[in-house]
Parts: C-alpha cells; sequence; structure tokens
C-alpha cells in the first residue's frame, strides 16, 4: 500500500515538472479531440500569445483560431497525422482582439490514440521574430561588404597617392 501511494506521488511529481516544462515553453501546444475538435487542453503561451482567457479558449474550435482553416480542410489533413511524422503548416491565427497574428506561424501536428480517444497534439511556433532576426543579419551582413569594400578603395587610393608622391620625389 506505501508503495503504491509513493508510486501514486512519483507519477503525480512526473506530470506536474512536464505540465511546468509545457507551460514554460515559447512555443504554443493545443490537444483537440478528434472526434468533434474540442479543445482540451493547451499551454499558457496559447493564452500569452493569442490574448485569449483560459475560459474563453475552452469555447474555441480550431476554425475560430485559426483564419485559414476550415472543418474540411482538417478533416483532410487529419489522416496524414501520425506521432511519427508531424506535419508543418503556415499560416496565421487569430488573436482575442480579432486579429490575425503574424502570418509567419509554423504548426506540427500530429495525433495520437489515448483511453479518452484520439487526440490531436498541434505545437505552433512564431516564426516573425526568427525572421526579423535573419533579415537583420543578411543586413548587416550587406553594410559589412560595403564597408569593407569601401575600406578597400580608400586602401588602394592611399597606396596610389603614396606610389604618385614617391614617383614625384624620384622624379626630383
Amino acid at each position: 500500500m506505501l508503495e503504491e501511494i509513493t508510486e501514486r506521488k512519483e507519477r503525480e511529481a512526473a506530470l506536474q515538472r512536464f505540465r511546468t516544462a509545457l507551460d514554460s515553453s515559447a512555443d504554443m501546444v493545443f490537444l483537440f479531440r478528434v472526434r468533434d475538435g474540442a479543445l482540451l487542453d493547451f499551454n499558457e503561451t496559447v493564452c500569452t500569445e493569442l490574448g485569449y482567457t483560459h475560459d474563453e479558449l475552452l469555447t474555441l474550435r480550431p476554425t475560430d483560431m485559426r483564419s485559414d482553416t476550415t472543418p474540411e480542410s482538417l478533416r483532410a489533413r487529419l489522416p496524414t497525422c501520425s506521432v511519427a511524422r508531424a506535419q508543418q503548416h503556415r499560416g496565421s491565427a487569430s488573436t482575442a482582439a480579432r486579429t490575425a497574428a503574424p502570418s509567419r506561424w509554423r504548426a506540427g501536428a500530429a495525433s495520437s490514440t489515448t483511453p479518452q480517444g484520439r487526440v490531436l497534439v498541434v505545437n505552433s511556433r512564431d516564426l516573425s521574430e526568427r525572421t526579423q532576426r535573419r533579415e537583420r543579419r543578411a543586413t548587416q551582413a550587406r553594410y559589412q561588404k560595403k564597408i569593407a569594400r569601401l575600406g578597400q578603395s580608400a586602401a588602394r587610393q592611399a597606396r596610389r597617392r603614396r606610389a604618385a608622391r614617391a614617383g614625384g620625389t624620384e622624379r626630383a
């Protein structure tokens, strides 16, 4: 009996650690019931990124959260979702302010059969910040090339001037 209680407490602690890690993730994670599309669970990042409260989110369907999603498109994608191969999608998410979040989102979807039925796990990441960093690095690289060319040009001109002066003093 004592061993069972200890095992149960260890399982609960492991689940709590996992939940804490999931809620701390920068990615949005959703769990949908396949049968009816109901949102079963999600991490805190979903609330933060989309601006909905926990209770508001529980009333929404996937079609309410993705402006480019229809029930038909979800049903069409579902058979190809598996744990072994998550699908990647780009799109936008509707925020509580009813605006489209940045259109640079990547979502992976995988389905799994649980004792409660089939569940769709969707992991969604905002790529806008990553894209902005990549664009900043590309801009910096272009400027560095221009500065390097300017420096090389200035060095050539300095060498020419020195050569001209050296040539001019030798002639005199």
